[in-house]
């Protein structure tokens, strides 16, 4: 008996696929490195943006620290405290040590006026910045000089990454006793 194609029990030799064919393979490689890599840039930009705002918040407390410490000093007329005295540059200040230790943990790595911002558990990264103090006489709106009062005004900035931040300022007014 001859078979034909018709006919019942005669099988035909046919190809059947068993997998994905090379630029199948390509074609979902490339959008996979596409997809990784776009996370990969979106979370690690967040990174950056949260490190930065940490930065900037650390700076915000280092300048609430420092007027505290400024409003807390006692200025008698005997007694002037470091923050009640003019500073002989009133444009960029003069560097200052702030005495919160809680703010400023690693006292012992910075030179004068130099603050830590963050520095990381194994001491690689460490993040510095410099923080300024500017006091003048206090000036009333109608012109009249307070030689009881002293305008202080804190600046701060730090450098990440080999980039200066914008310097924060913060001001107050002390009064002698």
């Amino acid at each position: 008996m001859i078979s034909s194609p018709s006919a019942p029990g005669f099988s035909r030799l046919r190809r059947v696929p068993r997998g994905f064919s090379l630029v199948e393979t390509l074609v979902a490689a490339a959008i996979l490195a596409i997809t990784v890599s776009g996370f990969y840039l979106t979370f690690g930009g967040a990174n950056e943006l949260a490190t930065k705002a940490r930065l900037n918040t650390s700076a915000k407390i280092l300048l609430g620290a420092a007027v505290n410490e400024a409003l807390s000093s006692r200025w008698t007329a005997t007694n002037v405290p470091d923050v009640a005295r003019n500073s002989s540059d009133t444009t960029a200040g003069e560097l200052y040590n702030t005495a919160n230790e809680g703010v400023n943990a690693r006292p012992t790595a910075r030179r004068e006026g130099q603050v830590a911002f963050f520095t990381s558990p194994t001491e690689e990264t460490v993040v510095m910045g410099e923080l300024r103090k500017i006091t003048t006489d206090y000036v009333e709106p109608g012109g009249r000089v307070r030689l009881d009062m002293k305008k202080v005004t804190f600046k701060v900035k730090y450098t990440y990454k080999g980039v200066d931040s914008p310097w924060l300022e913060a001001n107050t007014v002390i009064t002698r006793d």
